[in-house]
């Protein structure tokens, strides 16, 4: 089982605002980057990590919703928790907070282990997967709802006024 790990505090600075008073769309995925390097220090591809293996992480895919607003000031955390895995790509779910514990977006990303010299795919080091073996990994039924969702129009779907 994969608990979600908290990687990241922060507060929404007034650059990350934009003319509504509301976070633009590139601070939330640039938490999210942020929040993969956390993921990437946790396991051990830190820089001095990188370094000794060889070894990096690319992002393939990333899905990102917007599920609340966040104006300057706030405190936001970051979860992660790791949905899959296997000998060269991690599948994680990350997921923003505000401080009352309003989930404000998640953010599902594949990875694939990079190597820093030859820039191909390769094995992730085994002592990094030993220390994502101490993140757990989530039982596919016991996903997020959200997780693995296309994205599109869904007929029946309506949009919900807000006033």
């Amino acid at each position: 089982m994969s608990l979600a790990t908290t990687i990241l505090q922060t507060e929404v600075a007034a650059e990350w605002l934009d003319d509504n008073g509301h976070m633009y769309d590139t601070e939330y995925g640039r938490l999210f980057c942020i929040a993969s390097n956390c993921l990437m220090d946790g396991i051990g591809l830190d820089t001095q990590g990188r370094q000794t293996y060889d070894c990096t992480l690319y992002t393939l895919e990333t899905h990102v919703r917007y599920l609340g607003k966040v104006r300057q000031g706030e405190v936001l955390k970051v979860t992660n928790r790791i949905l899959d895995r296997d000998a060269k790509r991690i599948h994680a779910f990350f997921s923003i907070y505000r401080a009352d514990g309003q989930l404000i977006a998640t953010g599902e990303r594949l990875f694939i282990a990079m190597s820093t010299t030859t820039r191909r795919p390769t094995t992730l080091p085994e002592a990094v997967q030993k220390r994502l073996d101490t993140y757990g990994q989530l039982a596919h039924s016991a996903w997020p709802a959200a997780a693995g969702r296309p994205m599109g129009i869904r007929k029946g779907d309506e949009i919900a006024s807000s006033g």
